[in-house]
């Protein structure tokens, strides 16, 4: 899928699975269909744009950008809502699932709307402010700030907890599926799990370097964290490390659970996306941009794809470029036959080769 000009930052499925929604630093989001078609552009940011959500039901998308600003569109890509009251760089963006919306910015604030552009409360903390993560019931909301804690909110703007405990910033919180536990992570190389009530339940240290990312398996009994030190690291919620998955040559940035939970997918600077078995088993490695790969994402269950199979995983890079990957076809894949396969016409066919080149997949 190509069309941006600059390199992409963040992606998200709808709902439905139907629509691709990219955030790109060349100042727009395109909206795409699973065939490759570029459905719509979204013109209006002035700066880049870094994240990118879908509203629950899929009739709404939000956008965040360096020009302070978060847009609303709807699904076709109409401008509905442009929420001006940051001063500063938009970082994060959230939908509740009571069908509000939280925003942080590098202004130090989180400002929680409504869908009309209604502002409905303003958390002010003179501190940086990375990421933000409602709780499945939409009552809290969980900021990830730079120094170097997390706090919980509730939507009436009731400061409930500070969660002390890392030694750097924290860049990125989430909670579980059921609502009880709270991921964090931070430059300090670590992944703190939170008790709903401040309680500190586990620091799970092991990576090396920063850790870009983590999230829950779908069922929440698995925890994935992919670290700077090229390392995807598997925990259970006590805090108990089940494995390392190490083959990437560079920074991982990006990791997702399979629908069923089964396979994690993981996005590195080295330019490759590789798909692991939970039980660390490395099943394919897919060297095909051309630039770091930022994220990946799964599509929820769709109906059967072409060619076979239910899931689509994506995958966003520097090279400009977003891939769409059959899943379940790809781990199916018997590399040398489709190669050959490819190449069949070119070697039966062309009168250029000699007989020992015609024989080679042979």
């Amino acid at each position: 899928m190509r069309g941006h000009r600059a390199a992409v930052k963040d992606i998200a499925f709808s709902p439905d699975g139907q629509t691709i929604a990219s955030a790109s630093e060349d100042k727009t989001v395109k909206l795409w269909k699973l065939n490759n078609n570029l459905y719509t552009i979204l013109t209006g940011h002035e700066d880049w744009v870094g994240g990118i959500t879908w509203k629950s039901d899929g009739n709404l998308v939000a956008s965040t950008s360096g020009d302070t600003t978060v847009k609303l569109w709807d699904k076709n890509g109409k401008l509905l809502q442009n929420f001006e009251r940051h001063k500063g760089a938009v970082f994060d963006v959230d939908f509740s699932s009571n069908n509000l919306l939280a925003s942080a910015s590098a202004d130090t604030t989180v400002k929680l709307w409504d869908t009309n552009g209604k502002l409905l409360q303003n958390f002010e903390e003179n501190i940086i402010i990375w990421g933000i993560s409602w709780s499945p019931d939409g009552d809290k909301i969980a900021l990830a700030l730079a120094n170097k804690t997390v706090q919980l909110w509730q939507t009436n703007g009731n400061l409930l907890l500070t969660l002390r405990g890392h030694t750097a910033e924290v860049k990125e919180v989430t909670w579980s599926p059921n609502g009880k536990i709270i991921a964090s992570a931070s430059n300090d190389n670590t992944i703190k799990l939170w008790q709903v009530d401040g309680k500190l339940l586990k620091t799970l240290t092991g990576h090396t370097a920063t850790v870009k990312e983590v999230v829950f398996s779908p069922d929440g009994s698995l925890i994935a964290s992919a670290g700077s030190d090229g390392n995807i690291k598997l925990w259970q919620p006590d805090g108990s490390l089940l494995r390392t998955l190490s083959g990437h040559d560079a920074s991982v940035w990006g990791v997702d659970f399979s629908p069923d939970g089964k396979i994690i997918a993981s996005a590195s600077f080295d330019k490759t996306v590789k798909l692991w078995s939970i039980d660390g088993t490395l099943l394919k490695t897919l060297p095909v941009h051309s630039a770091g790969v930022r994220g990946v994402a799964f599509s929820p269950d769709l109906e059967e794809l072409p060619y076979g199979g239910r899931n689509i995983l994506a995958s966003t890079s520097d090279d400009r470029t977003i891939i769409l990957w059959n899943f379940d076809r790809v781990l199916n894949l018997d590399e040398l036959a489709y190669a050959c396969n490819w190449v069949k016409d070119y070697l039966q066919n062309n009168q250029d080769l000699g007989e020992s080149d015609r024989r080679l997949c042979e």
